[in-house]
């Protein structure tokens, strides 16, 4: 085994190095098999008086000069601030060193070369192990791999046993054993002919020798006697979501490295498998131990542990992915134990995936996070996208030259045949920034309205002259409205009678740009859904198929829409996410319920409107929900329809940022995930320790559009807005001040030391001085500070204004059902979405506390009781006379979306009639 001892050089004391030169310096072990091994040295130099700069290294009296060959934009940004002047970029270095002797580093400057560093290589032999230990290590292996029974049959009955002696078995265990504890040396060919022939006789189902991988859950796995203590380090990491950033910058040296979850020693990659289904598998190695990272969806989606047949899945990985690797690995074991001893260098990414959805949730949004960051880009050798994985052209961020389209069997040739490796890039949705999605859609619905192609402009020009378009989605597979061919074409021909220029856009399978005939086949059957369609619809309307077409035809032609009627998921994807337009959608009702939870699809334009659960029949209930199909009503989805067209029709964009005010200790916290199903996920939770945003000034980097779109919501100041960017409008949901106070002390007091009861402590904490108990909400909506005990008249008259003028909504705590009920007129949710009460866990029982408290807790909040009571009478004003929340609304674009829920207190749950009314 090599270890590096850096130490500075011994003449290191020219003034040059202490007083002129600002570096950093580090040297890493590359590679634990390679003959000989390597290490990297990298870091970062910078002259104070600007002159050239070279590291020339000398080993056993050779003398090599490496120029600064790595760009660090920030870095030379920063220091150049500090410095007083501009620096160039390309300050760092990154080089390889065969590890066979010393090493002397000297700065080359002025012409003069001046000593720097000593890297010393220090050769240590690994740890052997004992025979006898040997020998319970691979009995282990055996035991939580193989089964006994099994080996029995196959030794005796199965075509193995034709040409190989029964011992043979146990030899091809110990080659894999071998082979996963790294120990290449000792597999000898008589390994590799028995594990070929063991992969000859039983290839189609591998399950049959090697036992079913054990699927752990995170909790078990961090209790896992070999992984337990050092696994949540590794977890950590692939958990961030800047990983598949932070492997570009790794793979790009050559030199991947994860912490390894058996020891405190990092573990190296470089090799990757293809496996069946569009799964790339890293084989990470500390030197003794090895697991695989399994990447499909994102560039972290399971770790398989080998030695104990064990894996943790972070996505959609299964056992019969792990079976693929296994069955991958031994296929052609002389192949495989080559490749692990070769020195393979990196050949570039893959970001593919052979579903939309997974392609533009957790692929596209990556490839131009990387794209953003031209230094890396320059050194990334290619960007591979699988044959029928490739719905968009890769070459939009990073040039034709660095983009290829490959099958897996050409990226598995270039694997094992030529020594490649790879990594997949991706980021799951629930890791991901969500503006991201929104730099991502922006970009491509520029270029795809930018040059629309011929194919796109011959559809949009047969809908000239039609009003309204209309996009249908349909599906011919899995989870789709089961009555969409008579209810589309009962929708189609009521559109019809009120609007005669209707045009229709038919939207469905979306085809890759090297589509297979798989592809193809899935793209008929949804054709063939809206051919049916088309046959019982008026023959007097215009309509253009987009069925089957790439992504740019869709973005192109869907751009022309005025709304859409689809599904939620991934049928809406290019119409609702990408496009914003307005428009109507359904789901299975445990699809919806997971998706809205989940906040799963992004919808922007705050007019999608999802048709409530209550008129969805779920077809069967052993289903999983994203397959399950589902029976609606054509006649109640009609009216759901028609009650809300006009608001769809006449949609203008949101012109202002609406804020939600939580004061503290005041609701329940689920209030979050009921405000973010009703706002179709587009609601932006800033909290301090929260993953960013986690303060206001952060989304001063957001467009004004996507702010507008998302409703912020925290415990902010009114006019918290002018942190950030445009006009605002607020909403707050108030507690009586009087339990809040006693709630918020209550906690305060416990963390106190004082022995006294009760009562005694929440004077003691009332007497400490704390501004968040003294007129709190006073403070928060006058926005205006004063020393404590110091709140005046002035600031609740100032209060009382805000809270008349400048909130569009006011909740209360004890009246939540109400306030439901207002909260979804005011912003057009659906009702049902909500509960009519939520626990109050803001509350203690203050009925035992003396009348001295009881009094000092009043004189804490006196101006908050007056402005709560001003707010008691607003909310039962607007509850009582919707014609005055109305004209109060009118100022907010609120009128057309109103004058339906309004004319039956409120709710729109009596706007649509029964089918048979």
């Amino acid at each position: 085994m090599i270890e590096l001892e850096i130490t500075s050089h011994s003449e290191t004391d020219n003034p040059i190095i202490n007083t002129r030169l600002l570096y950093s310096f580090k040297a890493t072990k590359c590679r634990m098999n390679t003959a000989p091994p390597h290490f990297i040295l990298s870091g970062w130099i910078i002259d104070k008086k600007q002159a050239p700069i070279n590291i020339v290294t000398v080993i056993a009296g050779i003398k090599v000069c490496h120029d600064l060959n790595v760009i660090k934009h920030v870095l030379a940004k920063r220091m150049g601030k500090k410095l007083g002047f501009s620096i160039d970029g390309r300050c760092g270095f990154a080089f390889r060193i065969e590890a066979v002797a010393d090493v002397d580093l000297f700065i080359e400057i002025d012409n003069n070369l001046v000593p720097w560093k000593k890297v010393k290589v220090i050769t240590t032999s690994a740890p052997s192990i004992p025979e006898k230990d040997t020998a319970a290590i691979l009995q282990k292996f055996k035991e939580a791999n193989f089964s006994a029974v099994q080996e029995e049959d196959y030794c005796k009955k199965s075509t193995f046993a034709q040409y190989r002696p029964n011992d043979t078995f146990a030899i091809a265990i110990e080659a894999l054993f071998f082979f996963f504890s790294n120990r290449f040396n000792e597999i000898s060919s008589q390994h590799i002919d028995e594990v070929n022939a063991l992969y000859g006789a039983i290839a189609q189902n591998i399950s049959t020798f090697w036992r079913e991988v054990k699927r752990l859950s995170l909790a078990d796995a961090l209790n896992e006697p070999t992984l337990k203590s050092h696994l949540k380090r590794l977890v950590e990491e692939l958990k961030n979501d800047k990983f598949a950033i932070g492997l570009a910058e790794s793979a790009i040296t050559n030199n991947l490295s994860l912490p390894s979850p058996f020891s405190s020693a990092p573990a190296y990659c470089r090799e990757s498998y293809e496996v069946d289904g569009g799964f790339t598998c890293l084989r990470f190695t500390d030197g003794r131990h090895c697991f695989f990272l399994i990447q499909g969806v994102s560039s972290a989606d399971a770790l398989y542990f080998p030695s104990d047949n064990t894996f943790l899945a972070f996505a959609a990985v299964k056992e019969t992915q792990i079976q693929s690797l296994k069955k991958k690995l031994i296929s052609d074991f002389a192949k495989t134990v080559d490749y692990v001893k070769a020195e393979n260098s990196f050949f570039g990414i893959i970001a593919s995936h052979n579903r939309p959805s997974h392609f533009y949730y957790d692929i596209w949004p990556t490839l131009v996070e990387l794209s953003e960051r031209p230094a890396l880009v320059a050194q990334l050798p290619n960007v591979i996208m699988r044959s029928n994985h490739d719905f968009n052209h890769a070459d939009l961020l990073f040039g034709e030259h660095k983009c290829l389209v490959l099958d897996s069997g050409a990226i598995n040739a270039l694997a094992l045949d030529e020594h490649k490796w790879f990594f997949h890039a991706g980021t799951r949705l629930a890791l991901s920034n969500r503006y991201l999605y929104e730099r991502a859609d922006r970009a491509l619905v520029k270029n795809a309205i930018s040059t629309p192609g011929k194919t796109a402009l011959e559809k949009i020009k047969h809908l000239d002259g039609c009003y309204p378009i209309v996009w249908i989605g349909v599906e011919g597979q899995k989870r789709c409205w089961l009555e969409q061919i008579e209810g589309y074409a009962y929708i189609l021909n009521q559109l019809l009678k009120k609007y005669p220029k209707l045009g229709v856009v038919f939207d469905g399978w979306t085809l890759p740009l090297t589509p297979s005939e798989g592809s193809i086949s899935e793209a008929e059957k949804d054709l063939q859904v809206a051919n049916k369609i088309v046959k019982k619809v008026s023959p007097r309307f215009k309509f253009v198929s987009v069925v089957g077409e790439p992504s740019h035809i869709k973005l192109a032609v869907g751009n022309t829409a005025d709304f859409f009627i689809s599904n939620y998921a991934t049928g809406s994807m290019h119409i609702s996410r990408m496009l914003g337009k307005p428009g109507f959608c359904h789901l299975s009702r445990r699809f919806s319920d997971v998706a809205l939870r989940q906040a799963m699809h992004i919808h922007p334009n705050h007019h999608v409107y999802l048709l409530p659960q209550q008129y969805i029949t779920d077809e069967d209930e052993e289903v999983m929900h994203d397959r399950l199909s589902y029976s609606i009503d054509k006649k109640v989805f009609y009216r759901f329809i028609e009650s809300k067209l006009d608001n769809v029709l006449n949609a203008d964009a949101a012109t202002s940022i609406k804020i939600f005010i939580e004061p503290p200790y005041t609701v329940n916290p689920e209030l979050r995930n009921y405000l973010k199903m009703a706002t179709n996920g587009n609601l932006i939770q800033i909290f301090p320790g929260k993953k960013a945003p986690n303060k206001l000034e952060e989304l001063t980097g957001y467009s004004e559009t996507y702010l507008n779109n998302n409703l912020v919501y925290d415990a902010f100041s009114y006019r918290a807005h002018k942190k950030i960017i445009g006009s605002a409008h607020y909403l707050i949901w108030l507690g009586n001040p009087l339990e809040r106070v006693y709630f918020h002390a209550a906690k305060l007091a416990k963390i106190t030391a004082s022995d006294k009861d009760d009562g005694g402590r929440m004077l003691d904490v009332f007497n400490i001085g704390h501004k968040s108990l003294d007129n709190y909400l006073t403070r928060m909506v006058s926005d205006t500070d004063a020393a404590f005990g110091q709140c005046t008249e002035l600031m609740l008259e100032k209060a009382i204004d805000n809270l008349k003028h400048e909130f569009i909504f006011i909740g209360l705590d004890d009246r939540q059902s109400e306030s439901f009920d207002l909260l979804c007129a005011v912003m057009d949710w659906d009702r049902s979405l909500f509960p009519n009460e939520m626990p109050h866990k803001f509350t203690i029982n203050h009925d035992g506390f003396a009348e001295n408290v009881h009094s000092a807790a009043k004189a804490m909040v006196s101006y908050d009781l007056r402005l709560y009571q001003t707010a008691v009478a607003l909310f039962d004003d607007r509850l009582k006379s919707p014609e005055k929340l109305m004209g109060y609304m009118q100022s907010y674009n609120f009128y057309s979306k109103l004058q339906n829920m309004l004319a039956d207190k409120l709710m729109p749950k009596s706007t649509i009639p029964n089918a048979d009314r």
